[in-house]
């Protein structure tokens, strides 16, 4: 059994969701036209029932893409196409009888392409079926095959076996997509914010409906502009989770546009997403209530327009040895019970860092610090000053001398006249000394 969905005028742009529609009830899809897909239907009677209900169903979920889609279930694919693209509304042909049901169709609904043939050769062939007299399905196909055969060739053969519901050949099936897009031209280039967001939001809503009818969500999201001045910037949109709201996700394209506004009026827009698994939470019965991973995205991207998208993230420490060294990275939720188990840091005393560090005066003795002395600033309140009673060190850390950016440094545990218990350091590439912390 076949399936075959028409939707009538349905832009180039939207067939994919049409595709998608086809893939949510088989795994065999041909799409030879960007209005019309079939799909294998063979084996699925207990998943959507007999042909009836099968073709109520499809009818039913098409019109989430066209108003007025026609749907056709025949036991031969050329018959279901013909009959989908002539026949409004859900209809059912039994076996045997595609020569009958097609048989009053005019000439002109006629697919020459399902059969190989091209336009050229097809135009050919039914105009001179026309000065025979030839204008409906049941003529051509009660023409005797010899005499088809000895005046139009093989050509005239394959169209008379479509008229008749008795063409053989396999489907070509496309290949599923890895991702999910939709695009649209624009006709008038258009250089604000507001009409492009309107367009945007049909193609939002496309990408969205190909994801829920395949229950995934995205994980990404990618915007392409074409511009006027020939140049396509492209957009990423990374979220924290896999999610599928099209307003979160016009929202968030919004703010990225907003933060990298285009330098001329835009002619096309190309939307793609990743698709993922939807995440799947059981909350605890004590779990403490957490925010919702769509407005939490939402913030964090209104937070990285106002302070740019380098400051805003979650830090991580990278593996070196080098003080402070860190980098921002995309914010992930991390759900709760997931965390790895971590023992428990022994220490006697505890280390308060000074970020950034104070800059300090330190006069030495035999390259030994002896009095260490603050430098007063604005920006920076903490003031330490006093010998140095007792001290530990130097303990000399140093790194990518083989990079443009080398460091190196000795840190100092001094006990000072005032009682405070620090670590100081000299950054031996400027000689210049700080104060990195005090000890409880």
């Amino acid at each position: 059994m076949f399936a075959c969905v028409h939707a009538p005028g349905l832009p180039e742009e939207q067939s994919c969701a049409l595709v998608d529609l086809a893939f949510s009830f088989s795994p065999r899809v041909e799409a030879r036209m960007p209005d019309t897909v079939l799909a294998d239907i063979t084996g699925t009677g207990y998943l959507f029932g007999p042909p009836e209900k099968a073709a109520a169903r499809l009818a039913e979920e098409a019109r989430r893409i066209h108003p007025e889609p026609r749907v056709a279930i025949a036991c031969n694919p050329d018959t279901a196409v013909h009959a989908a693209r002539s026949f409004p509304g859900a209809t059912v042909i039994p076996r045997g009888k595609e020569r009958e049901a097609l048989g009053f169709l005019p000439l002109d609904y006629l697919v020459p392409s399902l059969a190989g043939i091209d336009e050229a050769r097809s135009a050919e062939i039914l105009s001179t079926l026309r000065s025979w007299g030839i204008y409906r399905f049941h003529e051509l196909a009660a023409l005797p095959m010899p005499g088809l055969a000895e005046r139009l060739g093989p050509e005239g053969v394959l169209l008379q076996k479509l008229a008749q519901g008795a063409s053989l050949r396999a489907l070509i099936p496309v290949r599923v997509p890895p991702g999910y897009s939709a695009s649209a031209d624009i006709e008038h280039p258009v250089d604000l914010l507001e009409p492009l967001l309107f367009i945007l939001g049909r193609l939002v809503h496309q990408v969205c409906a190909g994801l829920e009818g395949r229950a995934l969500a995205a994980a990404e999201l990618r915007l392409r502009l074409r511009l006027v001045d020939g140049t396509e910037p492209l957009l990423p949109v990374r979220l924290a989770l896999p999610m599928r709201d099209p307003r979160l996700f016009l929202k968030l394209l919004e703010l990225e546009i907003a933060k990298h506004p285009p330098q001329s009026p835009v002619t096309a827009l190309f939307l793609f997403a990743d698709p993922a698994r939807p995440r799947v939470l059981q909350k605890g019965l004590f779990t403490s209530v957490a925010p919702e991973p769509e407005k939490l995205e939402l913030l964090l991207a209104r937070i990285a327009k106002l302070v740019g998208p380098d400051n805003a993230g979650a830090p991580e420490i990278l593996d070196t040895h080098r003080p402070d060294a860190f980098v921002m990275k995309r914010f992930t939720v991390r759900f709760p019970g997931h965390e790895p188990v971590r023992k428990k840091a022994e220490c006697s005393l505890g280390f308060r860092i000074f970020r950034p560090p104070v800059a300090a005066t330190v006069d030495t003795l035999d390259k030994r610090p002896k009095i260490v002395a603050t430098r007063p600033s604005k920006e920076q309140k903490t003031s330490v000053r006093g010998r140095v009673l007792t001290w530990a060190g130097p303990y000399r850390t140093s790194g990518d001398w083989w990079d443009a950016n080398p460091w190196a440094r000795d840190e100092w545990d001094v006990v000072l006249s005032d009682g405070g218990l620090y670590c100081i350091c000299q950054d031996l590439q400027s000689g210049s000394w700080f104060v990195a912390g005090v000890y409880d």
